[in-house]
């Protein structure tokens, strides 16, 4: 497979709905749709090359869940990166991202 070790199989990818769910088990706010989309599902112009971060793969673009532990990698790191560049803590800056709406026209957070 091109982009990584599947989560479960190819046929049960986690949707966001699912992503929400498992950040409810361990007590933590769940993300908006534009958050996700962004994070997961985008290669937005940015100020760094979020195609040179570890583990991306041009596929991830094209799909509508996450699909691989190689792209809940490449997401999470972006997450933690702009977390610290940005905001100066993870805490900090999750609780201002994770509600965030995606301008679809640019792939720019709001």
């Amino acid at each position: 497979m091109p982009y990584g070790a599947p989560i479960a199989s190819p046929e049960e990818p986690i949707s966001r709905s699912q992503f929400n769910q498992l950040l409810a088990l361990s007590h933590r706010a769940d993300v908006s749709e534009g958050f996700f989309r962004f994070y997961w599902l985008s290669e937005p112009r940015y100020p760094y090359d979020v195609t040179r971060v570890p583990r991306h793969h041009p596929t991830y673009k094209a799909v509508d869940r996450i699909l691989s532990i190689d792209q809940l990698y490449w997401g999470l790191y972006r997450i933690y990166v702009d977390c610290l560049l940005f905001f100066g803590s993870i805490r900090d800056g999750y609780r201002a991202l994770r509600t965030l709406s995606l301008k679809r026209d640019s792939g720019i957070l709001r």
